[in-house]
């Protein structure tokens, strides 16, 4: 009888040990497996070096490699005048493509000439910002065009500012033409400059009286790109006035309240004394624009008498009374712009420029060197008058 009761026991207790085996072996085998840990790549990002440069555009870039796993969020370039610029700057274009590669932001406008700026590319990920190396560039040099200034019938005086880095040095120049928006393949003046600065160029050969011509300033950047300025245009003189003389000289700008001079159509008409001895006209000028001045402190000065300055002040021709006797500066212009056109004027002619109580300076034509010179003569002398007048 007690066997068979330890048998029950051992058969009993067999079971309850496969029956937690089983129950251990279902536990296991029923639970939810466990994800593996994923440890996300980190990207690579370099910035790229700048390209297609302007004066104040540019294009910037960088390029992400070993992309791996990684979910880029966004892209971009971030720029400033300073190091290591960042996106806190505000100063930056991006895009939200999640992409590996080669990536590119043409900035337009968005820029200052002749300014040094540093770049850096950068992309975000749920982990944060990280930027790429940091590369530095300067924009282009950017120029203007002034008023063409001093024109004649054959030169002129053309003026510019360039604006580029304190160390840089640029070619500089003018194009003009004919025909508006002149290039480089019309015809073309050139200087060197250093740093930053204003400047002008006389053109003193290729040009026609009485011609119309358009001129743009340019300067030439690092890519060998020609930058252009806006159009400037100016006429040469050599052609009749409103009082149908012929117009000498153009300032290019109205200043003081005239701009051209005009001398009268008949060059050999009046004739005179520069005045008397009596006393000394003072203050009288040389200087360009000063004739009308000298003029009337002449006729106050010598209210009797045979007068140069006098004939000239009280003609009326052509319905206009505006007509004075021209500086040694005035009357040296249009000579030689006269000269320029095919006239010759080989007389000795007054000035209103005095050099003292008993002389006064004169103009005369040397035969030898073919240029007119200033000269003195005694005041009671004969000499040619040529009325001017402004306007």
């Amino acid at each position: 009888m007690k066997k068979i009761t330890f048998g029950k026991q051992l058969i009993l207790s067999c079971l309850s040990i496969l029956f937690i085996s089983f129950s251990c072996s279902r536990s296991v085998t029923d639970s939810p497996e466990e994800k593996p840990l994923i440890i996300e790549d980190i990207p690579k990002i370099t910035t790229l070096y700048p390209g297609g440069f302007g004066v104040t555009n540019v294009t910037l870039g960088g390029e992400i490699k070993e992309k791996g796993n990684a979910k880029i969020i966004k892209k971009g370039v971030c720029w400033s005048i300073n190091g290591d610029p960042a996106i806190e700057n505000n100063n930056y274009k991006e895009d939200k493509v999640d992409s590996e590669g080669q990536f590119y932001f043409a900035l337009t406008n968005e820029l200052k000439p002749a300014t040094k700026y540093f770049v850096r590319a950068y992309y975000e990920t749920a982990k944060g910002i990280t930027y790429g190396n940091t590369i530095s560039f300067t924009t282009g040099a950017t120029s203007t065009i002034k008023l063409p200034v001093n024109i004649f019938p054959t030169s002129v005086t053309l003026r510019g500012e360039v604006v580029q880095g304190e160390t840089e040095s640029r070619t500089v120049g003018f194009v003009y033409s004919t025909k508006s928006n002149p290039t480089v393949n019309d015809n073309k003046i050139t200087k060197d400059i250093f740093g930053s600065a204003s400047y002008e160029m006389v053109l003193e050969s290729g040009l026609k009286p009485n011609t119309i011509y358009y001129v743009r300033g340019f300067v030439i950047n690092r890519n060998g790109e020609y930058s252009y300025t806006e159009e400037k245009q100016f006429r040469t003189t050599g052609y009749f006035g409103p009082a149908r003389g012929y117009v000498v000289y153009d300032k290019g700008e109205t200043t003081d309240g005239w701009r051209y001079l005009e001398t009268t159509s008949d060059l050999s008409i009046y004739n005179g004394k520069w005045g008397n001895t009596d006393k000394s006209v003072t203050e009288t000028s040389s200087d360009l624009g000063k004739g009308l001045g000298n003029t009337e402190r002449i006729v106050l000065s010598i209210p009797q008498g045979e007068c140069a300055a006098r004939t000239c002040y009280n003609i009326i021709l052509n319905g206009f009374s505006d007509w004075f006797l021209p500086s040694t500066e005035e009357l040296l212009i249009a000579m030689q712009s006269l000269k320029s056109i095919n006239i010759y004027i080989k007389g000795r002619l007054w000035t209103s420029t005095e050099r003292d109580r008993f002389n006064a300076y004169s103009i005369i034509y040397n035969e030898t060197s073919k240029v007119y010179e200033v000269s003195t003569g005694h005041k009671e002398l004969n000499l040619g008058v040529m009325p001017f007048r402004r306007y």
